[in-house]
């Protein structure tokens, strides 16, 4: 099964650096003004599912995808009290606990959030049910995009860095579940910087 990821747009939180979440941010100026020019058809899959936060949605509208499953599996990872908040503000708050946040441990939980473990949970089982379809498209998040990388390259699914290249970029996976393969990675869809 061929599965293709759109990563959301830019977001004004993505600009300031700031940790998104499931905070409804918009989208900002200069990425919608560079997706009027992206037209993205998708005729050609069997399922388009869509992230239940607001700017993966807008950014499928600014896409001219008009229709979509939305499906919170596939949202980036609640942050809880990190939300909105810069790396030297959450350092701040407590920093030890930012260490093992920025360290992107398993179980780790953000008050008020979610581990990547418990994230993880909910794409698996996403990924589950996907495959029995030949394409599916999915507008999401960097998080979510970097555990199908993970999977696909036999990296450890938790440390180091997320690796979801930019915003608006595609990614396109093979996917014979539970093997995952890349096809191609990060494929701007719009000019870096706009």
């Amino acid at each position: 099964m061929r599965l293709d990821c759109i990563r959301h747009a830019q977001t004004t939180f993505n600009l300031a650096r700031r940790w998104t979440g499931w905070t409804e941010d918009t989208l900002t100026r200069a990425q919608v003004d560079a997706l009027r020019d992206v037209w993205f058809d998708p005729s050609p899959y069997d399922a388009v599912y869509c992230s239940a936060l607001k700017r993966a949605q807008d950014t499928a509208r600014c896409l001219g995808i008009s229709s979509w499953r939305e499906d919170a599996r596939i949202n980036e990872r609640d942050f809880g009290d990190y939300t909105g908040l810069t790396s030297a503000e959450c350092a701040t708050l407590d920093p030890a606990s930012f260490v093992s946040f920025t360290e992107w441990d398993r179980d780790f939980v953000p008050p008020g959030g979610e581990s990547r473990g418990m994230q993880l949970a909910k794409v698996v089982e996403w990924l589950s049910e996907v495959e029995e379809y030949e394409s599916v498209l999915a507008v999401t998040h960097g998080g979510v995009i970097d555990f199908l990388y993970r999977m696909a390259t036999d990296l450890p699914m938790h440390g180091g860095r997320i690796l979801a290249g930019p915003n608006v970029a595609l990614t396109t996976f093979e996917l014979d579940w539970p093997k995952i393969s890349i096809v191609r990675e990060f494929v701007p869809l719009v000019e870096e910087g706009k």
